[in-house]
C-alpha cells in the first residue's frame, strides 16, 4: 500500500512538472517592461512561448507598435534567432533636410534574445509611416496589420497611428469592398518612382479624371 502511495505521489509530481511551462506562459503582463523582465529571467526554452503570449496579450490592448497617450511608443520586432541586426526607419528619419526619402541606415534596435525593440516619442496625435531594416533588407512590421505603399519609404511600409490622431472613415480598410491596384511606372525618366492607382474595373480605352500628388 505504501509503495502504491509513493507511485501515485511521483506520478502527480510528474504531471505538475510537465504542466509548469503552461502556467508560466499563460499569464497577464503589466506592460512591455514587465514582459521584458519576465523574458530575460525565463529559461531559453520558454522564451518563445512567453513572447507569443505577450503578443496575444498586447494585441487585445491596442496592438503594435505599443502606443501611449503621452506620445511614448515602443516598436517591437520578434525574430526567429537568425537576425544579426534590426533597425528602424520612417517618416521621422529623412535622408537630409532637403531630401524627404527615408534614411536607409536606420536606428539600431535594442536586443534581448530574439526580441528587438526601440523606444521613441512622437506627438500624441501623429500619424507616421515606418519599416524595419532586417540585416539590411526592408521589412514591414509583421505585428501591425496597417500597411500602405510609400513613395518616400520605397514600397510597402507600416503605419503608426497615435491615440490622439483622428482618422477619416474613408481611410479605414473596408471588408468586401472593391479595390483598385497600384502600378509602378517602369520608364527610365520616371525618377523619383511614379506610382499610378487604377480604380476597380479599369478600362485602358476609357477616360478617367486624374489627380497628381507628391508623396
Amino acid at each position: 500500500a505504501e509503495d502504491g502511495s509513493v507511485r501515485r505521489t511521483v506520478y502527480l509530481l510528474a504531471i505538475v512538472i510537465a504542466l509548469c511551462p503552461l502556467f508560466l506562459v499563460a499569464q497577464d503582463f503589466i506592460g512591455f517592461d514587465d514582459f521584458l523582465r519576465q523574458y530575460e529571467a525565463a529559461p531559453p526554452d520558454l522564451r518563445l512561448a512567453l513572447a507569443q503570449s505577450f503578443v496575444k496579450w498586447q494585441q487585445a490592448r491596442g496592438g503594435f507598435p505599443i502606443r501611449q497617450s503621452t506620445g511614448d511608443v515602443v516598436f517591437v520586432y520578434i525574430g526567429d534567432g537568425q537576425e544579426k541586426d534590426v533597425r528602424l526607419t520612417g517618416d521621422f528619419r529623412p535622408t537630409s533636410f532637403s531630401n524627404v526619402y527615408w534614411d536607409n541606415v536606420g536606428e539600431p534596435m535594442e536586443r534581448t534574445g530574439t526580441v528587438f525593440y526601440r523606444r521613441r516619442r512622437f506627438e500624441p496625435d501623429a500619424r507616421l509611416d515606418y519599416k524595419f531594416l532586417v540585416d539590411g533588407k526592408d521589412r514591414r512590421d509583421p505585428l501591425n496589420p496597417r500597411t500602405l505603399v510609400s513613395g518616400t519609404g520605397g514600397g510597402e511600409v507600416s503605419e503608426l497611428v497615435m491615440p490622439g490622431h483622428s482618422m477619416s472613415p474613408i481611410t479605414s480598410p473596408q471588408d468586401g469592398g472593391l479595390r483598385g491596384v497600384l502600378r509602378h511606372l517602369d520608364e527610365p525618366w520616371a525618377q523619383p518612382r511614379i506610382t499610378i492607382y487604377l480604380p476597380p474595373g479599369y478600362d485602358p480605352s476609357g477616360s478617367y479624371p486624374t489627380i497628381y500628388t507628391a508623396d
